[in-house]
C-alpha cells in the first residue's frame, strides 16, 4: 500500500478527524489564554512604570 493512497484513507475515519479537531481547539484555548496573561503582565509592568516615573518606590 502506498503511503499516499493511506494517508486520504485514514483521514476518513472519524475518531482521527475527531482527534485532530480535539488538537485544533485544545491549541486555540491555549494561544488564547497566553494572549491574555500576556496582556494582563504588559498592563502590570506599564503600571508600575508609569508608578516609578511618579516618584514611588521600585519595590
Amino acid at each position: 500500500m502506498k503511503f499516499a493512497t493511506l494517508v486520504p484513507r485514514v483521514l476518513r475515519r472519524s475518531y482521527l478527524r475527531k482527534f485532530l479537531f480535539v488538537i485544533l481547539l485544545v491549541a486555540a484555548v491555549m494561544g488564547g489564554f497566553g494572549l491574555y496573561v500576556s496582556d494582563v503582565v504588559g498592563t502590570e509592568v506599564r503600571f508600575e512604570r508609569a508608578r516609578i516615573r511618579a516618584g514611588g518606590s521600585p519595590v
